[in-house]
């Protein structure tokens, strides 16, 4: 996973929330293999705030599109 890959939220298996898309912004120090951190732009409406990328996430709770 790098700055740049579109990626998928993976859908969680007990809420069954939808996929969302999203690009990958920024990744923080350590590798996102290893279960490190990244930040994703969110694309259309999701429900998610703009303001919602400023946040870190999990990266292996996504995997890449692109």
């Amino acid at each position: 996973m790098k700055v740049g890959n579109l990626v998928r939220r993976k859908p969680h298996p007990i809420t069954r929330k939808p996929e969302v898309l999203g690009l990958v912004m920024e990744i923080a120090d350590g590798s996102p293999a290893d279960g490190g951190s990244i930040r994703v732009a969110f694309m259309g409406d999701h429900g998610e705030a703009p303001t919602h990328a400023k946040y870190w996430r999990s990266a292996s709770n996504f995997e890449v599109l692109s």
